[in-house]
């Protein structure tokens, strides 16, 4: 009992350093705990604890990762900065008093922590340094041309770092902090939207049998060809772990219905993974859950249906795919339906 109330702190205290990063490694700890027995033997403690301590390490790995690329790109940022003031010190004393102000705020946004909010501050003071530039007259034109060079190179780079703030690092698609935003919007718009919530059965037997490695493999294909097959008006984002959300822009269920079981169909199937100079098959089967916004409702009511809806499903047998999705006498797949509509009936 010590042993397991050790392993459920170490997840109630995790660091958060990113959100689907921590949400994974929670998952995997909370399987670890739950993968004891009441009265576990010394063989499987042993086990577990080797499986907890390379857990903890590749934790350790991937938050260095992703500090450490986080660290350098707030400093590229701020070098680029601080270059354009070198520039303007030298070629413009007449602003020497108004450069020294600039200098001032850019100590200030370099101890902030948020991405984003580093991008406003510095798009605002930047936006105050071109002005400042508009009033010299006398500004040699190659310093000029230097420094929008300079400005340009900055924004690039701002561009990058917001990107990766809202992508997820191991499937390139939008990460869970975009799906919210991105649900928020159309909430707000007042649109009517539907989502595809997927999930990928059985994904810790690919995990336990062919490593975590080909697991990650497994979920790139998946992303990728889920993406591929989607309106570009649609968001795909990986909502966690073996999760996937789809937000279909302007789609009602019934339609919702048709995208879900098409979907389905296309990414589910043998998948042929190229891992350590070998190919190695794995069949992937997913179960889908759908669901139509109701004006009024919270993002959880609308995925306490969806959720629900993917796991009826799930208990639906999965060796042909065409038989999914599809209403039936007892037990119906179909999704919960409005009480407008179930007035309407």
């Amino acid at each position: 009992m010590c042993y397991i109330s050790a392993i459920d702190s170490v997840e109630a205290h995790l660091v958060p350093v990113v959100k689907e990063l921590a949400y994974e490694h929670r998952r995997r700890l909370l399987a670890i705990s739950k993968g004891l027995s009441p009265n576990p033997t010394p063989e499987e403690l042993r086990a577990s604890r080797a499986s907890l301590a390379q857990e903890l390490k590749d934790y350790h790995d991937s938050a260095c990762q992703v500090l450490e690329k986080k660290d350098n790109e707030i400093k590229a940022i701020l070098g680029v900065i601080a270059d354009a003031v070198g520039i303007l010190t030298t070629q413009n004393d007449a602003h020497d008093s108004r450069i020294g102000e600039f200098t001032k705020q850019i100590e200030t946004v370099s101890r902030m922590t948020s991405l984003t909010e580093i991008r406003c501050r510095l798009v605002q003071e930047v936006g105050q340094l071109k002005s400042w530039l508009a009033e010299s007259e006398n500004q040699k034109r190659e310093s000029l041309e230097q420094l929008r060079g300079e400005l340009k190179t900055f924004q690039r780079r701002l561009e990058k770092a917001e990107r990766l703030a809202f992508t997820d690092t191991l499937t390139g698609v939008a990460n869970r902090a975009e799906g919210e935003a991105k649900l928020a919007e159309n909430i707000e718009s007042g649109r009517c939207f539907s989502i595809l919530l997927f999930d990928l059965n059985r994904f810790k037997h690919i995990n336990d049998g062919y490593g975590h490695q080909v697991g990650d493999l497994v979920l790139k294909t998946f992303s990728s060809r889920l993406a591929r097959h989607v309106r570009p008006s649609d968001t795909v984002c990986r909502w966690g772990g073996d999760e996937f959300l789809v937000i279909l822009v302007g789609c009602n269920l019934e339609n919702a219905l048709h995208r879900a079981k098409s979907l389905s169909e296309i990414c589910s199937g043998v998948y042929g993974i190229s891992f350590e100079n070998k190919e190695v098959t794995v069949y992937v089967e997913t179960a889908v859950g759908a669901a139509e916004y109701w004006p009024g409702e919270t993002c959880e009511e609308l995925f306490s249906r969806a959720d629900k809806f993917l796991y009826r499903e799930k208990e639906v047998p999965t060796l042909c795919p065409a038989r999914r999705l599809s209403p039936t006498p007892a037990g119906s797949c179909l999704p919960l339906r409005s009480p407008a509509e179930q007035q309407a009936r």
